[in-house]
């Protein structure tokens, strides 16, 4: 299956959250701000965990760490974000020195993950850097599922079966992305749009993000009531 979501409806924790509408609002107003969509985790977790606290979801906090995905049954069809595993690592363009993490949100005992829908687009960045081809034959648009189902890294890179993911929280990597990173205040605007694309979607209207770019164009991502999920 392609393009799926992967979720357990039944986390008590989510109850009243719509998630397909809460996806597209978040991808919406994030799009409409950045164009590095493999490479802003960080600024989704953190969006993320704002946004769900504000809406009343207690407990909603941004974690960092390693993960890794496991998006085709070949040998080299996964993903990986971490510093354990040797060899060929997902590293953005514009910072191929950086440390190799993920970012999510933790919910209690539950791993939620909007930015697996870029799996795909992950996987041919790596395939231009080794020559490989990997086969992407999983890409959820976002993953909330219970932490348990998380594996470890190394049944993830020995598995034969798409799906399988791993999500390592590392509090080291936390401290320092943390130093770094901005300020509440600087995602505020973020979070406020969210919120308003989210709530305007639950009401069947659809909403324009704009972002400006910085040669001055428009960057317009459209929050419609109803986001289309290929399966």
């Amino acid at each position: 299956m392609i393009n799926t979501i992967r979720t357990s409806h039944s986390i008590p924790q989510l109850a009243g959250i719509r998630l397909q509408e809460f996806f597209a609002a978040l991808r919406s107003v994030i799009g409409a701000v950045t164009s590095a969509h493999t490479a802003d985790c960080l600024l989704y977790a953190t969006v993320t965990a704002a946004a769900l606290s504000y809406l009343g979801i207690v407990g909603a906090e941004a974690r960092m760490g390693s993960a890794m995905w496991r998006v085709g049954a070949g040998d080299g069809d996964v993903i990986v974000h971490a510093m354990e595993v040797q060899g060929a690592k997902f590293a953005p363009a514009m910072a191929p020195q950086a440390l190799p993490f993920h970012a999510w949100v933790e919910v209690e005992d539950n791993i939620l993950d909007f930015t697996t829908w870029t799996l795909k687009a992950k996987a041919r960045i790596l395939d231009s850097l080794d020559g490989g081809s990997t086969s992407v034959e999983w890409c959820p648009d976002y993953l909330v599922v219970p932490a348990t189902s998380s594996t470890s890294l190394r049944q993830v890179q020995c598995g034969f079966e798409a799906g399988l993911y791993a999500y390592i929280r590392h509090q080291e990597v936390e401290e320092i992305v943390r130093r770094r990173s901005p300020g509440v205040e600087r995602i505020a605007p973020l979070v406020a749009g969210v919120i308003h694309a989210y709530r305007a979607s639950l009401h069947g209207e659809t909403v324009a993000v704009v972002g400006v770019n910085r040669d001055g164009s428009l960057q317009t991502e459209a929050v419609a009531a109803e986001y289309a999920v290929v399966s």
